[in-house]
């Protein structure tokens, strides 16, 4: 089965690279190009995050790619060493391969360098992590010579901490990484490919309860990191516990997203605890407006969400509830209200969770909804307001990597 191709992509493989970074932005059908540019390329490793391998496995009997086989990276990292030789290998959602001190990292490498692998497709819309290295890490592992000492002082100024020198990014140096990226593979945007229409973006400000003010006020703990995570636990709706569940807090979040819910047919809601999707499937659950919904719940829990996913693609009213570390590798393009409850600092998960909802070939109007709990009582920055400060703050390298230059 071949189907009609988008002008970038027959442009790639007329191109046929052999070690390339595709990174194309989500909902651009990276995907497809890769197993059409694997094709007469057998056999073929694909390693893929462990929840896509039913979704892979679908594509390639889909577009009848012949010898192939589908590893998660869990089970490349351990087999690694056992395996045959590949023609092409194909390395999905690579960024997570982009610390060269990690495991994985060390894996793929010591398997290129052992089988001189002649094709190598990595595929990411975000391939940067937090650090630099991450570009490097890609560059090397695709067989590009970048050298260590240059690099590091390039990108990097030493600090002493004491009896360590700590070596530290340095600032404004975005520009710098983007040419790195466009040298070893290529970026495209989903509005080079096709017209989008304008997507909304909105931003609500909910105010907490008495009660979760009176919960911050109780928190005690010495270290910063743990004190945040309470404080942003608490203002998305919840009190942890060492012992037993959590404690449920009046939140009205809640009541914000039930309205969302039942004014349309069908919504995405994303937090970042798991507890909090709970408490908001319960009161969704339990709402008689919304007694005709499918509520469907995605955290790294869920077994069987490929199935789910789909289920949720063809249910005429429906809501789907997501963990916002969970936004990688499906879609439902059904969908056009999605709700930010709660987010990580992670700019790499909210990008993702971007991706989920427009496709290539199902384009349209989308709105956006991120909810942000402050306190109007207290001029101090709420734990919500800080979280989407550092993620505006990260959205400047995206903006860098997809510039037409």
């Amino acid at each position: 089965m071949q189907s009609d191709l988008y002008a970038h992509q027959q442009a790639f493989l007329n191109k046929n690279p052999k070690r390339y970074l595709l990174a194309h932005a989500t909902g651009t059908g990276k995907t497809l190009i890769a197993i059409l540019h694997s094709k007469n390329k057998h056999p073929t490793l694909f390693i893929v995050p462990k929840v896509l391998k039913e979704n892979w496995e679908r594509y390639c009997k889909l577009y009848e790619l012949k010898v192939y086989t589908i590893l998660s990276k869990e089970e490349f990292r351990k087999v690694h060493k056992t395996l045959t030789r590949y023609k092409s290998v194909v390395v999905d959602e690579c960024h997570f391969f982009g610390n060269y001190r990690s495991q994985l990292a060390k894996a793929l490498n010591w398997y290129f360098k052992k089988h001189d692998t002649e094709y190598r497709l990595f595929l990411s819309a975000t391939p940067r992590l937090a650090s630099p290295w991450s570009i490097f890490t890609l560059a090397v592992l695709l067989g590009h010579p970048l050298e260590w000492y240059q690099f590091k002082n390039k990108f990097f100024y030493d600090v002493r901490m004491g009896l360590r020198t700590i070596p530290m990014p340095r600032p404004n140096m975005d520009g710098e990484l983007a040419k790195i990226i466009h040298t070893i593979g290529e970026t495209v945007r989903l509005e080079d490919c096709v017209d989008l229409p304008p997507q909304n973006f909105l931003q609500e400000y909910i105010d907490i309860t008495e009660e979760q003010r009176k919960a911050l006020f109780t928190i005690s703990d010495i270290l910063p990191l743990v004190r945040f995570t309470k404080a942003h636990q608490i203002i998305n709706g919840y009190q942890s516990s060492l012992i037993g569940e959590p404690k449920p807090l009046k939140d009205n979040k809640i009541e914000r997203i039930i309205a969302l819910c039942e004014e349309n047919n069908k919504t995405a809601i994303f937090a970042r605890y798991n507890f909090q999707l709970e408490l908001y499937k319960r009161a969704i659950e339990s709402s008689k407006e919304l007694k005709n919904h499918k509520v469907f719940l995605i955290t790294g829990e869920t077994k069987n969400r490929d199935a789910l996913i789909q289920e949720a693609e063809q249910a005429e009213k429906c809501i789907v509830l997501i963990n916002c570390m969970c936004g990688i590798g499906w879609e439902i393009p059904s969908i056009s209200v999605i709700v930010f409850a709660s987010l990580s600092y992670s700019f790499i998960d909210y990008k993702q969770s971007l991706g989920r909802f427009l496709r290539i070939n199902r384009i349209k109007t989308n709105t956006y909804i991120n909810l942000i709990g402050i306190d109007s009582q207290n001029k101090k920055q709420s734990a919500d307001e800080a979280v989407w400060e550092a993620i505006e703050a990260k959205r400047d390298f995206d903006i860098l990597l997809y510039e037409r230059t």
